[in-house]
């Protein structure tokens, strides 16, 4: 629970924006209250969603998305043959270029079912949209309270103007995605005198992102730690990964879970994970430079072993947190989902588990397993094994693997 209030900036992304609505969960979770939204395009009008507290309803729209939220279209059934696809495709496409834009009558009508004036201007948290008037070429940072009657609908469109969209116009200006000068509108929260900012990114996407001025705020940034998928990829299946993955990373953001890219918690009892013995790293390191430990190619074969563990760390790579950067680093080797929060000791038998299967060539009902094993069999150990030293100088995750895999069943034992 935090008692700061803060003002979100909301990046642009198009359909990536279900990850901002898992920010926005994780952030009701810790108590977390909001005093402005700055969004532009998607972030304007998941900002509209939160300056009205409509949580439940956004969020069951992101879980089921669908092309029919946005644009008019004609769908392309499955069982059509290539002809009659192609003829549909063609239709559309000049009706595209007829209309000058793709039509998007369905999300304004949408909009227009959620979104009351007089509710979002009378709200707590004030609503802050960034587009571009192509009439005046410049960029507009609007607040709700400052727009002309009934036109607050047309200015969160105007920010989400794609140009592949029918321009938006307002009072005899034509308006542009506000993505394509400003798609994370920090600077539109500092220069109302905002302090406290969180700042939810989205990778891969075609905005522009603008210098932040210099300030005295305390900026929080959220960005997601895996691809979120295309800027209008309409799959309601990845759509719910980006909420769960929003989530987590906004809770990694406020030290509620921690990992380099896995999201972990730390468990009641530590059977397995805890930190390194004496014995143990003596094994290792001995292991390690065939008991020349002071070799100069010992010294070299220990120094890559430890740079490679301590990416995984925060610089800081000791004992205690050894264990689990080997983890995630044989978790990553064995394509484990990372979209989901896991306990330390959940995540080694996870491991372990998906070692057995990758080494007895069982073959699953999914043939994940069977590709994995067919490219790591060569390069794993049985378990009871300790990996050749040489594996640490071409692969040196899998060497850490192999590591990992032997410690776990010995402490196993």
């Amino acid at each position: 629970m935090t008692s700061e209030k803060y003002a979100i900036a909301l990046a642009g992304g198009g359909t990536k924006g279900s990850y901002q609505i898992g920010v926005w969960k994780a952030l009701r979770e810790l108590g977390v209250e909001i005093s402005a939204v700055a969004g532009t395009s998607i972030g304007a009008i998941n900002g509209a969603a939160i300056a009205l507290n409509e949580y439940e309803r956004t969020k069951k729209l992101w879980e089921h998305l669908d092309p029919s939220y946005l644009v008019e279209y004609k769908p392309i059934e499955k069982e059509w043959s290539f002809q009659k696809k192609y003829e549909n495709i063609v239709e559309q496409l000049k009706d595209i270029t007829k209309k000058r834009g793709l039509d998007i009558t369905p999300l304004r009508k949408m909009l227009e079912s959620v979104i009351k004036e007089d509710v979002i201007r009378n709200s707590s948290i004030e609503l802050i949209v960034s587009t571009i008037s192509l009439s005046k070429l410049r960029p507009i940072y609007m607040s709700v309270k400052d727009m002309p009657q009934g036109q607050v609908i047309n200015y969160i469109l105007a920010s989400a103007a794609l140009p592949i969209f029918q321009r938006i116009k307002i009072e005899g200006n034509t308006y542009l995605d506000g993505g394509a000068y400003d798609n994370l509108p920090i600077n539109a929260l500092l220069e109302r005198g905002y302090k406290n900012i969180i700042a939810v990114d989205m990778s891969g996407g075609l905005g522009i992102k603008q210098r932040v001025k210099k300030n005295d705020a305390n900026i929080i940034y959220i960005r997601n730690t895996s691809m979120l998928g295309g800027l209008l990829e309409f799959d309601a299946k990845q759509a719910r990964i980006n909420l769960r993955l929003g989530y987590l990373d906004a809770m990694k953001a406020f030290g509620k879970n921690y990992g380099k890219t896995y999201f972990l918690t730390k468990s009641d009892v530590e059977k397995y994970t805890y930190p390194l013995t004496h014995d143990e790293m003596r094994y290792i390191f001995d292991q390690v430079g065939n008991g020349k430990r002071d070799s100069e190619i010992n010294k070299m074969m220990i120094k890559r072993l430890l740079k490679n563990l301590r990416e995984y760390t925060n610089n800081s790579l000791n004992p205690a947190n050894a264990v689990m950067a080997a983890a995630e680093i044989a978790a990553e080797t064995f394509e484990i989902d990372r979209v989901r929060e896991y306990s330390c000791e959940a995540l080694v038998k996870k491991i372990i588990k998906t070692h057995k299967k990758v080494m007895s060539g069982f073959l699953p009902e999914t043939h994940q397993i069977d590709r994995l094993r067919l490219r790591l069999s060569k390069h794993l150990v049985k378990g009871d094994e300790f990996p050749g030293p040489l594996l640490l100088m071409t692969m040196p995750k899998l060497f850490i693997t192999n590591i990992f895999i032997y410690l776990m069943r010995k402490r196993m034992k």
